[in-house]
């Protein structure tokens, strides 16, 4: 494959995760919070039993696990997909580009007169 086709594939890539990004941003509904059950993360009492029965690392992983449920609804969705287009594009690009080009281009053989 040549510089100039993964360039072209990996440019295709994020175009295709910004437009995707665009959609969803510009049509997703705003994130609705069910006031009637309240966030439990807020209240001590809550936290202190999370801590006591599972320790501080229990109560790490659950806000880590409320940040990234957080992270595929609404508005927050379309930069996820943003940022995953762009890894996307770059773990192509490094699958993609060979190791050494000097190896790649010695393999082939001598030029053709």
């Amino acid at each position: 494959m040549t510089h100039s086709q993964v360039n072209r594939i990996s440019w295709a890539i994020v175009a295709i995760g910004a437009i995707a990004a665009a959609v969803i941003f510009f049509t997703a509904p705003p994130v609705d919070d069910n006031p009637m059950l309240g966030d439990p993360l807020a209240n001590k009492r809550y936290l202190s039993e999370m801590k006591r029965i599972g320790g501080s690392a229990n109560v790490l992983a659950s806000d880590f696990r409320e940040w990234l449920s957080d992270q595929w609804q609404g508005r927050n969705l379309a930069r996820t997909v943003v940022v995953l287009a762009v890894v996307g594009a770059l773990g192509f690009r490094f699958v993609a580009m060979p190791a050494h080009p000097d190896e790649a281009a010695a393999s082939k053989g001598p030029p053709r007169p």
